[in-house]
């Protein structure tokens, strides 16, 4: 969990970088984020073959495990769990697995995927404006993860590298890579089946 609350740290720098340009600029209407709720819950059912979800209603989160890259000869994956999740707004599903390096148990890999429902919720304001940032302690980029929007965050000081992808402003896909390499990210968006999960709105 430690490297999913790093994930949240960045992203609510972001926002208020972006919240900050809004009003430089003039924006009139402002709406806070509201807060993505860490996944915890541990998995009650096997993982089913992907189906599109009805109007209305987001997939469980057992259907989102079949978007997540497998086991290879160098990583090793823990049993996927998550959560689905109603309230009042509305509802949210999650889905995460974490990958440990086999030559080096220290680099750990955690992969978060939310379903909003399509609603404005979690982090979605980000994709509303660009801004590339480069400190000595962090940088974020806006790229591109298989035609998909993404945002790609280091933290200098922690060696953590993060990637959020948008799909279809429905599905947020979270990366975050602890003591390990940037190309360790393009390893892990390549093994995730983002058409796949585009196709269950």
């Amino acid at each position: 969990m430690k490297n999913y609350f790093t994930t949240l740290g960045f992203c609510a720098l972001l926002l208020l970088m972006i919240a900050g340009s809004c009003i430089i600029a003039g924006c009139t209407e402002e709406q806070a984020p509201e807060a993505t709720p860490a996944p915890t819950a541990q998995p009650t059912a096997p993982a089913t073959s992907a189906a599109p979800a009805p109007a209305g209603t987001v997939v469980h989160y057992t259907e989102l495990y079949a978007i997540f890259p497998t086991s290879t000869a160098n990583w090793v994956a823990d049993e996927p769990h998550g959560m689905t999740m109603s309230g009042t707004e509305g509802e949210w599903s999650f889905a995460q697995r974490t990958y440990t390096q086999k030559s080096n148990e220290d680099i750990v890999v955690d992969i978060v995927i939310q379903d909003t429902g399509g609603q404005q919720v979690g982090y979605s304001q980000a994709w509303n404006t660009y801004m590339e940032v480069d400190t000595p302690d962090m940088s974020w980029k806006r790229v591109s993860v298989q035609g998909y929007p993404a945002w790609e965050f280091h933290d200098k000081t922690e060696n953590v590298y993060t990637e959020i992808i948008s799909v279809d402003d429905r599905f947020f896909v979270w990366i975050n890579i602890e003591n390990g390499k940037q190309p360790y990210l393009t390893v892990f968006t390549t093994g995730l089946d983002l058409e796949g999960l585009a196709a269950l709105s």
